[in-house]
């Protein structure tokens, strides 16, 4: 009877597979609690849950990275033609609208930096499933604030606040992350202690240990034999 022989991978095959490093790999691997199937030597080897993981991974990074570049043209398009139609008639041009204007096309670069960084976050250490939705979520909700109100204020407003909720996420995959290499290292160390533990048991010489417990029970019986034979007498 034909099996179908189950496809495996080690952390290198599934890094070069999706062209990323194998820090993304585990990262991604931990926050789907996707495990190894088994281990040789020190290399341990994914099925195929761990591919399909990674996959779909990836591809939602893609739909995001494509909804990102979506909504940078389109700010900026807005904001171009918004300062356009404002620069018209310059005599009515205050120096606070021109200051609005500079700030606006400043925010163009911050905007960019900001979902960008979003984006990388879903791939860093310490991201998890729900850092990845939250980075969803807070890129629709920046598309639906523009889409509502095209002017220029609300557009530095909301590239503000958008840098200001992007800084708070990046703090929290931080604080994840760092927390993580606490429980690493001390995970590090009970395998440290487990496998001293073994090694000592695999080196303890029962035999030796076995005649030298015979041996105190023997003197020990002697004594008893001569503390009767004391009372004997």
């Amino acid at each position: 009877m034909n099996q179908t022989q189950t496809k495996k991978y080690t952390l290198k095959d599934l890094a070069n597979e999706f062209g990323v490093s194998k820090p993304t790999i585990v990262n991604i691997l931990a926050k789907n609690e996707i495990g190894e199937i088994e281990k040789k030597g020190n290399r341990k080897i994914y099925g195929q849950n761990a591919f399909d993981a990674i996959a779909k991974h990836q591809t939602q990074k893609n739909e995001t990275n494509k909804k990102v570049e979506q909504v940078v043209n389109s700010a900026s398009l807005n904001v171009g033609r918004k300062i356009q139609a404002g620069t018209q008639n310059p005599s009515l041009i205050t120096k606070e609208d021109l200051e609005q204007f500079q700030t606006a096309i400043n925010n163009i670069d911050e905007m960019k930096r900001s979902l960008n960084r979003l984006i990388e976050l879903t791939s860093e250490r310490g991201s998890t499933r729900e850092t990845d939705e939250l980075v969803t979520r807070l890129i629709k909700s920046f598309d639906e604030r523009l889409k509502e109100n095209d002017n220029l204020n609300n557009f530095n407003s909301a590239v503000n606040e958008l840098k200001s909720l992007t800084d708070s996420t990046n703090l929290i995959i931080s604080n994840q992350k760092e927390m993580m290499t606490k429980i690493d290292n001390l995970n590090s160390k009970i395998d440290g202690l487990y496998s001293k533990l073994v090694r000592n048991i695999k080196e303890f010489n029962y035999k030796r240990a076995g005649n030298i417990i015979a041996d105190v029970l023997e003197k020990r019986q002697e004594k008893n034999k001569n503390a009767k034979l004391h009372l004997v007498k």
